[in-house]
């Protein structure tokens, strides 16, 4: 554990440094989209979620997309995320995990 944190610390950090960067970008595309997000709340919902998916193992940084312009002219809505997350499960391995817990409460 700690023998491998200086070294993985030369990633990890200008990872979040970028990841930081990246919400506070879409925040200000949100607002010039007409829609207002309180950057710290932005930041740190973005934070909690990639510790806690670090915890299941991943290993890329979630990005926040929130009210950016593109979305917003195409008519996105938040189950256009859930739908695309769905769409990914059977590729990443994750169905399998769906499966597993469905399974389990039956």
């Amino acid at each position: 554990g700690r023998a491998l944190a200086p070294g993985c610390f030369a990633f990890v950090f200008p990872v979040g440094v970028q990841s930081t960067l990246f919400a506070l970008a879409n925040v200000e595309s949100a607002k010039e989209a007409g829609d207002h997000y309180p950057s710290v709340e932005v930041i740190s919902m973005d934070g909690a979620v990639n510790v806690l998916s670090g915890f299941f193992g991943s290993v890329m940084p979630v990005k926040v997309a929130v009210g950016h312009p593109r979305h917003k002219v195409s008519g996105a809505s938040p189950w256009y995320v859930l739908g695309a997350a769905l769409l990914c499960l059977p590729f990443l391995g994750g169905l399998a995990d769906v499966v597993h817990l469905l399974a389990g409460s039956a």
